[in-house]
Parts: structure tokens; sequence; C-alpha cells
């Protein structure tokens, strides 16, 4: 098979076949930034820990320094010796790992030798890696037409590859590269979720193509120029769904969202945007969360306002060498008068959902890593593994013997309280009580020994996540806006209001704050079990103690049972509410009590209802990932049936725009669909539900503050499992962005006649009735107006009203009231149709 890549080095020739794309070496191209947002030259002295995580570390592989070395030349940190040790250390790896290196690799090893016009082009030249890049490449595209779209490598690589070739001198065929960037290629995607590191490298590269092209350096069709255009503003707002509180997928994945914003985007000529950026990265700065160099280099540009299409020119910076205060000096260790705690955390193995699972003590500010050195200290052959360093610290390829294989795409994953971790196995400080695991997963991208990007997940569990469009994000803002002013003007503490609003980020400060006193003052005897399970989650969210409130829900699941087997499904609703909140603060004492839920759900036998299996969903998930260490076997197996019957039946409830039951339970049902070990056998098209449910809101259906605080957390990314992770570091009040909705102007609204029936003819019931009259009220209005009006002209349509979490319910018509104990309640119908 002929390939579609032709390859020079130093001088470049036309092709009689194909049009090429002819790179210059390190050309200079505008920088064209779109909009920056950098630290100001004040603020530099905030970067000092980043530049001295990276100035003391102690390098000792070379090609994997390049992204230290490619970050110092870009921001001008001037650590002469540093930077020759590094330059000697990565020329001297590629001459003796030239054959195995990666097409990643190589690529940042140009990258870095090249940037900023210095001396080393002279061995880029000299040892021909330009050209060895473009064969790296051709390899990568060719493995890619034969292996059902994998690369050798990964997509991230593959990008990286680009960027280099672009930037210097590599030839190759534009109308065949481009198509293999299309934002729909699966290797985007990890378990299910955009890759958000890998997206903003692909930016980054065809961005410089797309420079070429308009500056006619390379020949090329305008559907080319079109194609990639198009290919970055999707992979953009893809980047921009992944938006969570300043940061794209995760701390890590910033650095490079960031650059592929600048120069594709502008994001950032919002200074709110940019503000809530560096409020959040300067943040982890202080919290120590670059404690790794990669993780520091992969950064800093950015927050310099730099980005990797800056190589080729003389790199200049804002800040000054004098703004850094760099330390050379290496922290002496100082011996600790007090020997340091230990802690207590559970460690599991999941293999083919086989499970090993035991108890280890470790000190306190232990890593992931030391467990794992524990567990294979107790017990060698359930829980060996074998690791290799890469850059972003020890990379696990093999637990049990079993090995990470790139040929069927697997990895192993490490997840703390069933959640992936962003953080490496040598980063991520481990806390007291935590239940960690590591399961081998299945990727929808190649993983290639240690990636060059993180190779953890950036999504927070198994990828069945919704994404809101940037341009609708408003609307979602705007429903949060009237959820949260309902606060003020309620008698009625609704805790699922404060759940949402802890959730997804209050804006209302005050708001937040008044409604956490109510729900804190509020009396238990008072409460439902339901209610009382949502207040718990509620004050925990707000990381308050919710006090005796937590035993008393015990005590009361302890005595319940269901009335009968065909008791009706919703009578599961609050249990299933205070299984969730008991499981995430007292998970062993739980167990019993949800074995005993579970098991009664089981034998139940009345019609299912979507709202309260998705909340059983969750309970039992937030079960499953917390069974005790040395009884899992029975429970998980309990709990992985009910979960499996429960989201069965969920999927059956997905209609054809992908409306869940109906548009009031779909928050809850996205939530129970996005969190399950145990996924439906049809396969949930997640983006399909968000896109009706953004159109409901546009239709006005979510005005109802209850209604808001359960579809608001699914877009917004989160999950009740999500609330004991809740941060409650101090904020301050952030204005959303609004719809913008032209201003309509008032018109007197004109009549209308309903004809209004109350019927009761239920056997047992002394008085029936059938009776109807015709009401007029104004266009426009709701139910509750034709209800005041029909009892205003006639007696006999008297009701009565209570109030609860979702408004005024209806409890008595011409005096007879619902009746729990019987099952009755008042429906009201438009036409024969129940109305939601």
């Amino acid at each position: 098979m002929s390939s579609p890549f032709l390859y020079t080095a130093g001088e470049m020739r036309p092709s009689h076949q194909l049009r090429l794309l002819g790179l210059l070496l390190f050309s200079l191209i505008p920088s064209q930034l779109c909009q920056i947002c950098e630290v100001s030259r004040e603020n530099c002295s905030y970067l000092n820990p980043l530049v001295n995580t990276m100035v003391n570390a102690n390098y000792t592989k070379g090609i994997q320094s390049a992204n230290i070395l490619l970050t110092f030349r870009l921001v001008q940190i001037q650590n002469q010796r540093l930077e020759q040790q590094l330059t000697q250390q990565i020329q001297e790896d590629i001459k003796k790992r030239e054959p195995e290196i990666t097409s990643g690799e190589l690529a940042l090893a140009i990258l870095a030798l090249g940037a900023c016009k210095n001396s080393s082009e002279v061995f880029i030249r000299d040892a021909h890696l330009v050209s060895k890049l473009g064969e790296k490449f051709k390899a990568e595209i060719e493995n890619m037409e034969t292996h059902s779209d994998n690369p050798l490598t990964n997509y991230y690589q593959l990008s990286l590859a680009l960027l280099a070739l672009c930037l210097s001198n590599g030839n190759h065929s534009i109308t065949n590269v481009i198509p293999y960037f299309t934002p729909e290629n699966k290797n985007y995607y990890f378990g299910g979720q955009f890759s958000v590191d890998t997206g903003a490298m692909a930016v980054l590269a065809l961005t410089c193509v797309k420079r070429r092209i308009e500056k006619e350096e390379i020949e090329a069709d305008i559907k080319d120029l079109n194609k990639t255009n198009v290919y970055i503003t999707s992979l953009v707002n893809k980047i921009l769904s992944a938006k969570n509180d300043g940061l794209f997928g995760n701390i890590f994945s910033t650095g490079e969202s960031m650059q592929a914003l600048f120069v594709s985007s502008n994001y950032y000529k919002n200074k709110r945007n940019c503000q809530e950026t560096l409020h959040t990265v300067l943040h982890n700065i202080f919290q120590g969360a670059f404690r790794l160099p990669i993780a520091a280099a992969q950064i800093l540009p950015a927050l310099m306002g730099k980005t990797y299409l800056d190589v080729n020119k003389n790199c200049s910076c804002a800040c000054s060498p004098d703004k850094f205060n760099i330390s050379t000096d290496k922290p002496v260790p100082v011996t600790p008068t007090i020997s340091p705690s230990n802690i207590s955390v559970n460690y599991s193995v999941q293999i083919n959902k086989i499970f090993n699972s035991t108890k280890v003590t470790v000190r306190k500010g232990s890593v992931f890593l030391d467990v794992m050195m524990a567990a294979q200290k107790q017990n060698k052959a359930a829980f060996c593994f074998e690791m290799e360093d890469s850059p972003w610290g020890p990379y696990i390829t093999s637990v049990q013997n079993i090995s990470a294989n790139n040929n069927d795409r697997t990895y192993w994953q490490l997840l703390s309280n069933g959640q992936p971790l962003s953080q490496g196995a040598g980063s991520y400080v481990v806390k007291n009580g935590e239940y960690l695991e590591i399961r081998k997963e299945k990727s929808n991208k190649t993983i290639y020994g240690p990636l060059l990007s993180q190779h953890q997940t950036t999504s927070k569990s198994l990828g069945r996540n919704p994404a809101v469009p940037l341009a609708e994000q408003p609307l979602v803002n705007g429903i949060q806006v009237l959820m949260e002013s309902s606060v003020v003007n309620s008698a009625f503490p609704n805790p699922s209001i404060l759940i949402a609003m802890n959730l997804a980020g209050a804006y209302n400060l005050e708001a937040q704050k008044n409604l956490t006193f109510k729900l804190m003052d509020s009396d238990t005897a008072d409460l439902t079990i339901g209610q009382l399970a949502l207040t718990i989650m509620a004050l925990t969210s707000s990381c308050h103690d919710p006090g005796n409130k937590v035993s008393i829900l015990q005590r009361q699941m302890e005595n319940w049972a269901p009335s009968s087997l065909n008791t009706d499904a919703s009578s599961f609703y609050g249990p299933s509410l205070a299984i969730l909140a008991l499981c995430q603060k007292h998970p062993a004492t739980t167990l019993p009590i949800a074995a005993r839920f579970a098991k009664s759900l089981l034998a139940n036998s009345s019609p299912f209802n979507v709202d309260t299996g998705a909340v059983v969903t969750l309970a039992l998930t937030c079960m499953y990932n917390k069974i005790p260490i040395g009884s899992e076997e029975g429970y998980r197996a309990l709990f992985s049936q009910v979960l499996k019957n429960t989201v069965e039946n969920i999927s059956m409830r997905i209609l054809d725009d992908g409306i869940i039951g109906n548009i009031y339970s779909t928050g809850l049902a996205m939530q129970a669909l996005s969190v399950t070990p145990e996924p439906p056998k049809k396969e949930w098209n997640c983006q399909q539900t968000t896109d009706s449910v953004l159109d409901e809101i546009k239709e006005g259906k979510f005005h109802n503050p209850m209604s808001i605080a359960q579809i608001l957390p699914s877009l917004k990314g989160k999950t009740y499992l999500d609330v004991p992770h809740v941060s409650c570091s101090p904020g301050h009040e952030v204005q959303p962005t609004l719809p913008s909705h032209p201003s309509r102007v008032p018109t007197s609204a004109s009549n209308i006649t309903v004809k209004y029936t109350i019927n009761n003819q239920l056997r047992g019931v002394e008085l029936h009735f059938n009776e109807t009259i015709n009401v007029s009220v104004k266009g426009g209005s709701v139910l509750l107006v034709v209800l005041e009006e029909a009892q205003r002209k006639n007696p006999t349509f008297k009701f009565e009203t209570t109030m609860t979490s979702w408004g005024l319910m209806v409890s008595s018509i011409n005096n007879i009231a619902e009746n729990v104990n019987h099952k009755t309640y008042w429906q009201f119908l438009s036409g024969k149709t129940p109305l939601n």
C-alpha cells in the first residue's frame, strides 16, 4: 500500500502526485492569539512554587525532561547550569534509545531543543530528527489504517507529532492528514469521556496547520481550510464543555487547555472567565497540587501567556527572572519531635468482578503507592504489582501478574470511594477510613506505556456524564438563579435546594448561608425519613456537622420495613435517601440495613417508579463502592443484582427523545445512569437526554424550584454521590452569565374558559360525586387559579392544600382528604392525561 506521506530533510521538493504541506525549519509564525489570560507582572511571585519545583528536581531520565526544558525556554527561566544538563541528557537519550522512542517523545524533544532560537537547532538538523519524526508519524497513520483506527501510541502523541512537524521541516499531505483529526474520532475519548488534554493538543496542532494555509505557505483547497476550522471549533467546544470551577477536565489538563483557548477562542476576552481560571489554579498551587515537575511545567507557560506555538520565536516574558525567588537549596529534612500518627484505609483489587480486599495501616500523609506496598507485604499473591517510572510518577503496569495490554487497550485505574482519581499512585495522599481500589479497565484510546499526557482519567465516573454546550450555559445559570431566589421567600427550608446549590456552586452566598442555618435549626421530629436524610446530606455538602440527626436516622432505618410485598414503589423513596445519607457517613454500620432494604426491593411486586429507582441506584452504588473488608462477596452480589434490575427498568423508561420517565424524573435518573457500576444493556445516549432537557428549559418547564434542584446537579456534571466531596473553601460571590432574552412588552391577557370536573367514585368512601363547572380565568393562568375560581363560584369545589418541597399540594377536595393508609390521593388530568 502506498503511503500518502512524503518526507524530506533540509530541502523541500514539490511532488507531482500530491499537494504537499511544506514546512520550513522553525520559520516565524505570528502568534495571532485571540486573547490570553496570564498572571500580571505584579503577581509573578505567586508562581515561585512552580519554578522552584522544576529547578530543584532531580532529573535522571533524559527525554522525559523535555517538558521541563521546553517550559524553561518558553518562559525564560535563567538557569544555565540546569538548561545545559537537561539539553545534554535529552541528546544522549535520543542517541541511545532512538528506535524505541515514541513519536510523541521525539516531538517533545524537538520542540524543547529547538525552542526560542538556540544552538540546539544544530543537533536537530545533524541528527535528522525531523525526518525521523516524519517516519514515526507515518507509521502511526499506517497502523490506524490497518488496526481499526488505532495509532501505535495515542492521539495526544499523534497531535504532538503533528505540531512539531508543522513547526519544523516535515513534509506531509494535508488532505490526507486532516481527516484523521475529526473530533468524532474514538481516540479523543477515554472510557467514554472526552480527553481534554488530548483535545487541547490537537487544537494547537490544527491551529498551526490552519495558520500556514492562511499564509499560503502551503498549498491546500479551501475545503481543507474549512474542515480544519470546523474541527478546531468543535474541539474547543468540547474543551469548554468540560469546564468546572475555572478548570478544564482537571487541574492537570488545564494548562494545555488554556493554551488551546488562547490561540483559537475568544473565551478569555471575558475578564471574569480569566479571573475564575487564575483564582482556581493559584489556589491549587498554594495547596501543593503541582508537586511533580512535569505538572508544574505543563501549567506554567499558560500562566505566563505562552503557548507551544511560540517555540519558533525569540522568547521574552512579562515576568523577568528577577521577579522569581528561585531557591537552589535542597530542603533540609527535619527530624519530627512527635511521631506521625497512623491511619487505616481499605484497599481492594478488582479483576473481572473478582475482588481481593484488605485493611492496611500506613503513616498519615502516605500516598496511594504506600498503601499498595503495605498490602503487597500482607499478601503478595493477592496484591503484588509492578510499575515503571514516568514523568508523572510511578505508572502501574501490572497487578497480580496481569499487565495492562496495549493490544486490547486495557489499563489499571485508581479509585477512591468508587471515583476515579486524577492523580497517580505516587501523588494521591490517602485519608483515614478511605476505600481505595485498583481496577482493570478498558479504554477507548490506546495506552502506550506511560503517557506523555497524564494517564489518569479526567472523568469522575464511568464516562456517562452530560455535556452542556457553552452557548447553553447561560440557560442553566438562569434556572439556578431562579432556584436560589426562591430561598428568600420560602417558609419551607428545602434541603434539596441547598444540595443543588452546593454541588453546582452557589451564586447567592447569603441565600446559601440562610438556608443552611434554617436546616441546622430544623426539628427532626417534624421530618419524614426522606426529609431527614436530605437534611443530613444538605448539611454535609455545606461542611456542617449534622450532629445527632445521623444517629436518629439510623435508628429509624433499623426499625423500617415495608408494609407489604406489594407496597407502592414510592414508599421506598425516602428509605433510599436514608441509605444514601447513612452510607456517606457510616458505611460499615449501614451495611446490614442496606442489605435488608435491598432484599425488600427484590421481593416487592409493585409497578416500577423512575424517581424511586434512581435514588435506589444512587444509594446502593454508594454501598457497593464502600463494602467493608472481609464480607464483600455476598453483599456485592446482592447489591449488584438489585442495581442491575433497577437500572434495566430505568433504561426501559427512556423515551425516544431521551427523556427518562418524565421531565421531572429525568434529573435523578441521569445521576443514576452516570454512576451505576451495572450499566444497562441498551446504551444510554446521555447527550440526547441533555439536549432534550435544555429544550424543556427553553420551554419554561423548569420554573418550580424543586424541579430545578433535581435537574441542576446533572447539568453541572455532579451527582448526590459527590455530596461528601464538596469543597467549602470561603468563596466570593460570582455573578453568572444569564441568557439574553428580548424584553417582552406586557399586554393584557384575554380571558379563557376552562371546564373543571371533580370526581370521586372510590369504593368505601361515603360521599361520591362527579361535578363539573365552567370557569373563566386569564390566559396564562396556572391550575391553582382555576381551583380558586371554581371554589368562589360553588362551595362544592372547596379544596385545601399543604406545603411541600414541590410547592402547594392539594390534599382535600369537597371535604374528602387524601389518605396515606388507604393509598388515595387527588390526581389532576388534562383530558385523560395525568399531569406531571
